[in-house]
C-alpha cells in the first residue's frame, strides 16, 4: 500500500507541475530536430549569434543553434525540464539552461536571435519584451516562433509551420 501512495504522490507532482506551467506558460511540446535545424540554418544562425529560447523545454533549439557555432540561452519554467536539458547539454560550454520566466526575466546584452515555441495569448507579451530589448540595446533581432503568428508585425519570411521576423531600433 506504501508504495501505492508513492506513486499516486508523484504522479499528482507531476501533473500539478506540468498543469501550473501550462498556466504561467505553453505546454511543452518536443520540437523536431532537422526542422528546427533548417530555420536556423535559413535565419543564419552562427558564431557570433546568441540565441534565446523562451521555453526551451528539453534543449533541442539550444543544441542545434550549438551546433552551428552560436551560443545558446535557455528560459524554462518547469524545473524537470530544466534538469533534462542541462543533463543533456553537459559538456557543452556554449549552452545555459536557467529556470526563469523569459518574460519577466532579464535577458542579457547579445541577444540576436529568440526562438519561441508559444501559445497565442503570450504573443503580445513576447513582442513587446522584444521591443523594449531592442530599443533598449540597439541593433536588430531575429524572431523565429512556431506556429504562432505576431499579429501586426511585418513577416520577414514563412517556412513551414515558422514566422520568422526582424525587430529593429
Amino acid at each position: 500500500m506504501e508504495i501505492w501512495m508513492m506513486i499516486g504522490c508523484i504522479l499528482g507532482g507531476l501533473v500539478v507541475l506540468f498543469g501550473v506551467v501550462v498556466v504561467f506558460g505553453a505546454p511543452y511540446v518536443p520540437s523536431r530536430r532537422a526542422e528546427v535545424r533548417e530555420v536556423l540554418e535559413i535565419c543564419g544562425v552562427g558564431k557570433s549569434d546568441l540565441l534565446l529560447d523562451v521555453g526551451s523545454g528539453d534543449g533541442v533549439v539550444l543544441r542545434q543553434a550549438e551546433r552551428l557555432g552560436a551560443k545558446a540561452l535557455g528560459y524554462e519554467i518547469n524545473p524537470l525540464l530544466v534538469l533534462v536539458a542541462r543533463v543533456l547539454a553537459l559538456n557543452r560550454d556554449r549552452i545555459k539552461v536557467a529556470l526563469a520566466n523569459s518574460l519577466t526575466a532579464e535577458w542579457p546584452k547579445g541577444v540576436s536571435v529568440v526562438y519561441v515555441f508559444g501559445v497565442e495569448r503570450l504573443m503580445p507579451k513576447l513582442e513587446r519584451k522584444v521591443r523594449e530589448y531592442v530599443k533598449g540595446h540597439g541593433g536588430s533581432m531575429k524572431v523565429i516562433s512556431y506556429g504562432f503568428k505576431i499579429e501586426g508585425v511585418k513577416i520577414l519570411k514563412k517556412q513551414g509551420a515558422f514566422w520568422i521576423y526582424e525587430f529593429e531600433s
